[in-house]
């Protein structure tokens, strides 16, 4: 009778476990599903960004000073376009040692702002830039505003 006790105590504890173990896979793949669900409602709320045009062109930007009141972060702007693509690789450690926070305008397509994600490795926010422009004193991308500097 005490082995049968024993033996019926010990399938209790192991079914015990074999019910949380279980249940601990049902909620990775409950928690797993709302970050599916999270990220294509994110997914969503890019493409409604998509195409993102701006009056802004390429071209030269002086260094210059502004009043950098109300910008506690440093931010990079630049298209999706040859000069933008090659400022991007020549710029990347310093954006990313800043922790700058990228606008990229003229932009058309989901495919293009993946890939140019993609090659950034920082965030990258589709937007049409011209007041942003307008406020750093510039009409012309790619450019760096850091501590009240802007430059190329």
């Amino acid at each position: 009778m005490r082995k049968l006790s024993i033996i019926i105590a010990s399938s209790m504890v192991v079914a015990c476990y074999a019910y949380k173990i279980n249940n601990t896979a049902y909620y990775i793949n409950e928690t797993e599903t709302a970050i599916t669900q999270e990220s294509l409602k994110l997914q969503e709320m890019i493409d409604l960004r998509l195409p993102a045009k701006s009056n802004a062109t390429t071209g030269t930007v002086t260094r210059h000073k502004i009043n950098s009141v109300g910008f506690s972060y440093s931010l990079f702007i630049i298209g999706d376009d040859p000069v933008s693509h090659q400022w991007l690789a020549e710029h990347l450690k310093l954006l990313k040692k800043i922790q700058a926070i990228g606008f990229v305008t003229n932009i058309e397509s989901n495919e293009a702002y993946e890939a140019l994600q993609k090659k950034a490795g920082v965030p990258l926010l589709p937007a049409n830039v011209d007041d942003l422009l307008t406020v750093l004193n510039a009409s012309h991308y790619p450019l760096i505003s850091h501590q009240g500097e802007v430059w190329q």
